[in-house]
């Protein structure tokens, strides 16, 4: 199963871009303010298992989970918290 047809099926066209946006912009403040780091930080973990799991996301359900689901919204918000703050200091 591919969790982004799932998502565009269930709640259409303007649910999956309401979902995908917030995750491009997190993702791509994060790559950003990794580019300027010098040193390996949660900002590189977080951006890296987030890539992995919306990769792994294209041949599974991941979003639907229950487990998966508990470990994910919390790892975003956290990626959102340090990928903001980072993007205010520069």
């Amino acid at each position: 199963q591919n969790s982004y047809l799932r998502l565009w099926g269930e709640i259409g066209l303007i649910g999956l871009l309401a979902f995908l946006w917030p995750a491009w912009a997190m993702l791509s403040r994060g790559i950003r303010s990794i580019r300027t780091a010098q040193t390996f930080t949660l900002t590189h973990a977080l951006v890296v298992g987030s890539i992995a799991f919306f990769l792994q996301s294209l041949s599974d359900s991941n979003f639907f989970a229950l487990q998966t689901s508990f470990l994910f919204w919390p790892l975003w918000a956290m990626l959102a918290t340090l990928a903001l703050n980072n993007s205010s200091r520069s």
